[in-house]
């Protein structure tokens, strides 16, 4: 399962979504698809159904979107703007 710690808030600035690390004071520079994302694999509670949704919306092959995603999240968690519990990645 995927969180986001209490200290990152995701928001939009003229169009553009901003990840700010209040811990840290950092801005991060995200995609649209990116935050898309992160809301789906919370909302669904799976990192597959969450790569399902977008995979089917935007009309891209699945394989993309895991890419994509193991690359975000991977450096999100890297940098401790998600967290991702003990099961892991739920991804298959």
């Amino acid at each position: 399962m995927l969180s986001i710690p209490d200290y990152v808030q995701v928001t939009k600035v003229d169009g553009k979504y901003i990840i700010l690390d209040r811990k840290k004071n950092y801005l991060y520079a995200v995609s649209k698809t990116g935050v898309e994302l992160l809301e789906w694999w919370s909302i669904l509670g799976s990192a597959e159904k969450a790569m399902n949704k977008i995979s089917k919306k935007y009309d891209v092959d699945y394989g993309i979107v895991e890419k994509d995603m193991l690359r975000l999240i991977t450096k999100l968690n890297k940098k401790e703007l998600v967290r991702v519990d003990d099961r892991g990645w739920d991804l298959y």
